[in-house]
Parts: C-alpha cells; sequence; structure tokens
C-alpha cells in the first residue's frame, strides 16, 4: 500500500548532494562506463490509445570501490493517435483539464508508417540518478547485496507529456546470487514517491524485477528478466513485462547489447526491443 506525498517533487532535489556526500572523499581513479542503447516500444499501455515510443538513452557510470554512480538521459519520441503522458516510464492517459499539446498530425500515406491523425512529440527525457552502495561483495558462491538509492529529475517538458515537471525519488536493495557453474540469478526491489503532477493524483509506488543470467563462453551471455511496477495512478493494473536479452563482448572495451520485450499486463507494451553498445572494462 502507497500514499501520496504532495511535497515529493520538491524534496527529491535534496537527496542529490547527499548521494554525492557519501562518495569517496579520496578514492581511487574511478572505473567510467558508458552506454548507448536506443529502445522502440509498442502498443497501447491500457490507455485505449495506441502509442509507439522510441528512447535513446545515454548513460555514464564511475565505480569508486563499493560505490557506484549512474547518471541516464535520455531522448524521447512519442507518437499517438491522442496525446499521453509519461509518469517515470509509466503511459497513462493525458487529463481532461490540462492542455494537450499543440503540434501537427503527422502526414498519411500508403508507403508510410504513420497513420493519418497521429500527433508526435520529442525531446529531452528525464534525467535518472542512481547511487549504489555495495555492502556485500561476493565471489563464485556468495552473493552480492546492495542498497541502491534513485532521483529523477524534471528534464523533460510536461508541456509535451514527456514528464511530469517534478522529482521522484526512492531506494531499495539489489541482489547477485551465483547459482553455480555458468548460472546467476538477479533482482531488484524499489520504492519510489512520486511528485505532484497537473491533473494527476499520484501515489508512491513499488517496482521489482527478477531474472538469470547464462554465461555463453568467455564473451557472451544471455539473460531472462521479469519485471513489475505498481502503477502511479490508483486502481491501474500494474505493468508487467518479459525480456530476452543478449550480450557478446567485442574487444576488450566494447559490449554489443541486444534485447526483446513482451507484455504480460494490458498497462504494458505489446512488443519491445533495444540494440546498442555499452563501453568500458
Amino acid at each position: 500500500m502507497t500514499l501520496h506525498r504532495s511535497g515529493g517533487g520538491r524534496g527529491g532535489f535534496l537527496l542529490l548532494p547527499l548521494l554525492l556526500a557519501t562518495l569517496p572523499a579520496a578514492a581511487a581513479e574511478p572505473e567510467v562506463k558508458a552506454s548507448f542503447l536506443p529502445s522502440w516500444f509498442s502498443g497501447d499501455f491500457g490507455t485505449g490509445v495506441d502509442a509507439r515510443i522510441v528512447t535513446l538513452p545515454f548513460s555514464v557510470s564511475a565505480s569508486f570501490g563499493k560505490h557506484e554512480l549512474r547518471a541516464t538521459l535520455p531522448w524521447l519520441s512519442v507518437t499517438t493517435a491522442e496525446p499521453v503522458v509519461l509518469v517515470g516510464g509509466e503511459v497513462v492517459g493525458r487529463p481532461d483539464e490540462v492542455p494537450a499539446p499543440q503540434v501537427p498530425p503527422l502526414p498519411g500515406g500508403p508507403a508510410g508508417s504513420e497513420q493519418e491523425g497521429e500527433t508526435s512529440v520529442s525531446g529531452i527525457g528525464d534525467l535518472v540518478v542512481q547511487y549504489e552502495h555495495f555492502f556485500l561483495e561476493g565471489d563464485g558462491r556468495r552473493p552480492w547485496l546492495s542498497g541502491i538509492a534513485r532521483l529523477k529529475v524534471p528534464t523533460a517538458d510536461e508541456e509535451k507529456g514527456l514528464g511530469t515537471g517534478s522529482a521522484d525519488y526512492g531506494g531499495g536493495i539489489g541482489l547477485s546470487q551465483p547459482l553455480g557453474g555458468r548460472w546467476s540469478g538477479f533482482g531488484s526491489a524499489l520504492y519510489l514517491v512520486r511528485g505532484d503532477a497537473p491533473g494527476l493524483d499520484l501515489r508512491d509506488t513499488f517496482w521489482w524485477s527478477a531474472g538469470v543470467q547464462a554465461r555463453l563462453g568467455e564473451r557472451a551471455s544471455i539473460h531472462v528478466v521479469y519485471d513489475d511496477r505498481q502503477s502511479s495512478i490508483r486502481g491501474r493494473e500494474a505493468s508487467r513485462s518479459a525480456g530476452l536479452g543478449f550480450d557478446r563482448r567485442i574487444g576488450d572495451r566494447a559490449t554489443f547489447r541486444a534485447a526483446l520485450f513482451a507484455g504480460l499486463s494490458e498497462t504494458a507494451e505489446d512488443l519491445g526491443a533495444s540494440i546498442g553498445f555499452s563501453f568500458g572494462s
């Protein structure tokens, strides 16, 4: 059970300096990684309005021993027959009392993928900053256990429906457990406090995910993951989906990544895919 907190949007900004303060004052040179994983999702997401969402997220992370700080900033494109709002990755119908963005309809044509009457909005999405501290560093048998703090900075244009215009923040735990041989299990659980959004009565939400990974030799692996995200709208079904991913290391510092996604609830995507690269040791 979660409760809406009207002060969540403003209070979330206080979390960022706290995250930075937890990093060691005099750490060795950090291990830096970056990734670019373009993704595409399609469905009505429980809104009754067909939508196609393209996201081009760029992520960079820095690890300091047991500490890791990650920042992700996406570029978004949302194409729908009627305007929607993205609430921390959740797609919801636009409230009647909030004016729809004034964008021209996409041209229809027998050779094009756009349909007559559709509109498209695009722009920078919300910046997500996440800090992770590993309380327990595992090995071939023992698990890895971490604490997670997360902050969504409202950099997206709320007038276009690319965000709510308020900060979200929260925390949780992460777990990775070797299962013997080439197998390992992983999971995480997060509780997020939602900020205010015009015309929407948002509640705080609980997210969790779990999966297994199998190594295919020294350079490749596959994984399957189940994701369950409680809706920020009261009475709305949680978003549940499954994913199948493949990673292949290329050279010493690059990894090719690809994944397919399928929705398991009315509020999730029908289909999705991502493909891209990560860089770092």
